[in-house]
């Protein structure tokens, strides 16, 4: 952990043994990503920009092949607005990703992006969003959880909750 830091976690891997993980700074009450990298440094990640300001937390979601998905937020101690992004590790540079994509779970090797919202949404290299298909034997409403993503961007793996379903393993395939 740095100096001056309070908690951190880890919370993934990618194939080069890059962990990515996030850190509270202690006394300030801010949650940062954080990179520990495959070479043995590591180093903060910048804190992304959200409509002209600098995000007050950013937290982390995944990691593959150098590219990193999360979620920022202005505004402490309560939040006043959260947005989703891609972060490239060799640029330095993040990517404000569309709204519909939802909170996002997985990141593939090409930096595609996998999240749920009402559904789960991928959002492509040039930000299209393709929206996938709900569990169809369910009624009501449905949760979804994506526990593992394609480094192709097109299979992912999870499963669906709801009132009358409770860990439905799903599988979609995109052509």
């Amino acid at each position: 952990m740095p100096a001056g830091s309070g908690t951190g976690g880890a919370v993934d891997v990618d194939e080069a043994g890059n962990v990515l993980g996030m850190i509270d700074i202690a006394g300030r009450g801010e949650n940062i990503g954080y990179l520990w990298l495959a070479d043995g440094t590591a180093r903060p990640m910048p804190m992304p920009e959200m409509d002209g300001r600098r995000a007050d937390m950013f937290w982390p979601a995944a990691i593959r092949n150098g590219w990193v998905v999360g979620q920022g937020t202005v505004g402490t101690p309560s939040p006043t607005a959260l947005a989703f992004f891609r972060y490239q590790i060799a640029t330095n540079r993040y990517e404000r990703l569309p709204t519909a994509l939802g909170v996002p779970a997985r990141v593939a090797a090409n930096g595609w992006v996998v999240g749920a919202a009402e559904l789960p949404v991928i959002t492509n290299a040039a930000g299209a969003t393709t929206v996938l298909p709900k569990y169809p034997k369910a009624k009501g409403r449905q949760d979804y959880v994506i526990a593992s993503y394609s480094d192709d961007g097109l299979v992912a793996a999870g499963y669906a909750v709801g009132a009358d379903i409770q860990n439905q393993p799903l599988l979609w395939r995109c052509r």
